[in-house]
């Protein structure tokens, strides 16, 4: 595929035809954080580990993105998700660690750190990717290490 691509391009630049003018990316609108997003999205990682913390697979399934969703089942979810709290068990305790925010199409992406505690695991690192949906931040990926 990227042969294929990089051919693509080095036939497109190699072409006696002059390129039709195209937008220049400067003239979208600049995507950029703000305290009001980034809030958003610490509150919306919060809610989504409570679910989790509750064992709540379904309605934790319920609050990703459509694009956790597309590539994950429920029963999928449940199944994995209860075989890392056999590993780790309870949640003790939890802080808010990082919040890094990524200006990429359509609307950029939050990554939200968490530093947590379990029964069976002392030091774990939650890492939360948050992208926008419905005038919200919701959950497209998660680990734990």
């Amino acid at each position: 595929m990227t042969i294929s691509l990089a051919l693509l391009a080095l036939t497109a630049l190699s072409s006696t035809e002059q390129a039709p003018a195209t937008t220049s990316l400067s003239s979208s609108p600049a995507v950029v954080s703000t305290a009001v997003s980034e809030q958003a999205a610490v509150r919306s990682a919060e809610a989504f580990l409570a679910l989790i913390d509750r064992d709540d697979w379904a309605a934790s399934w319920q609050a990703t993105h459509k694009s956790f969703q597309l590539l994950n089942t429920v029963d999928w979810w449940a199944k994995a998700s209860d075989g890392v709290r056999g590993r780790v068990g309870k949640p003790i305790t939890r802080r808010l660690e990082r919040v890094d925010f990524t200006p990429a199409p359509p609307n950029g992406y939050w990554t939200v750190t968490f530093k947590a505690r379990y029964a069976k695991a002392w030091e774990v690192t939650e890492t939360l990717q948050m992208a926008s949906e419905d005038g919200g931040w919701k959950v497209t990926g998660i680990t734990a290490v």
